[in-house]
This record gives structure tokens, sequence and C-alpha cells, in this order.
């Protein structure tokens, strides 16, 4: 018996749906050449990638990373769009707590050190380090940048939320997260 694929005449990617009529059984080859065809008229990436992955052109690996590389996993992933402040809420009380294994931060110490670091043996100009060192200094004069945001904690002010976030021994994200949630007050 031969293998066969459920094929989107009109992929998710483009609008297409799930229903009966916008479906098609095709053979595996059928299926990698309709995808071939869709990429050649409308010049989607997502189809490039499932042409050449059904005609085993590219591993898994190399899926992954083009997916990855065009929003992640989902095809009509998050890329150009933000996620609401309530979603963003979420995801972090879904992570709270959560404390990553040992062999999970060596992995990636790995891959951002030496060779894994895209920066790896090379130096900024000095023109480029004194440009990169004034923007810092610019970012964080605390309570004179005309962008810092200061708060109200407790009935007393803070210049601005780095203050808060270090007398709280918290992050400046979590911080925006309680003036989201309205447990702190914007002072300006």
């Amino acid at each position: 018996m031969a293998v066969t694929h459920m094929h989107h005449i009109v992929p998710h990617h483009m609008g297409g749906t799930d229903d009966a009529s916008n479906i098609v059984e095709l053979s595996i080859a059928e299926h990698a050449e309709a995808h071939r065809k869709l990429h050649e008229e409308h010049g989607k990436n997502e189809d490039y990638i499932a042409w050449k992955a059904l005609s085993g052109q590219i591993g898994k690996e190399e899926i992954l990373y083009e997916r990855a590389r065009l929003g992640g996993y989902n095809s009509d992933g998050m890329l150009g769009k933000k996620h609401t402040i309530e979603t963003k809420n979420k995801m972090s009380d879904a992570r709270m707590g959560y404390t990553r294994t040992l062999e999970s931060r060596q992995k990636q110490s790995e891959s951002i050190s030496a060779e894994g670091n895209h920066f790896f043996g090379k130096t900024h100009s000095q023109e480029t380090r004194e440009r990169l060192s004034q923007l810092k200094k610019e970012q964080y004069k605390g309570s004179g940048n005309p962008n810092s945001v200061s708060v109200i904690y407790n009935n007393r002010a803070y210049g601005t939320m780095k203050e808060l976030a270090t007398e709280l021994n918290t992050s400046v994200y979590h911080i925006r997260k309680m003036i989201a949630n309205k447990q702190i007050l914007r002072g300006n």
C-alpha cells in the first residue's frame, strides 16, 4: 500500500482552511510537486521548504532552521505581530518559578561560546566602541533621561524603573509587568 499525504490546495499560510473541499490526497512525489508549483507561482518560502523536504532535498535540521527563520515552527507564526499585554502576562505567569536544567544552561553556554559565537575572533573598531559607549551612556542616564519612566511604589517615588527593580531585587521586566497590572503607578 502506497503512502499518501493530505495536501491543502490553498495552504494554511495563504489563508486555506481544513475544509474537505480544500484537501486532496496525493502521493509523496505528487505532494512535493504541488508545493514546487505553489512556490513557483506565489514565491512563498513555506512552499519552498515543503517542496525541498518532501522531495528529500533537505533534512530535518534544515527544515527546523528554515521554519524558525520564517517565524517559528508554526508556519503562520508571530513574525511581524505583537502579543497583547494579557498574552504576555499569561506567558510570564506560566513560566514563573521554572528553572532550566544545568544541562540546558551548559548547552546554551557552549552554543554562544568560542566558535559557537558569531563574533568569535572579531573585534569592534575603536570608532564603533566609542559610538556604542556613547549610546549606552545616553540610554542609562537615569532620571536625567527624558525617556526614563519614574514610578511610585508604596508611596515612595523612584526616578527610574531600574532604581525600583534594584530596591526590590527583581528585573525591569517585572516592574513593567507590575505597572501593567496596576500594582505600581507611573510617575510620568
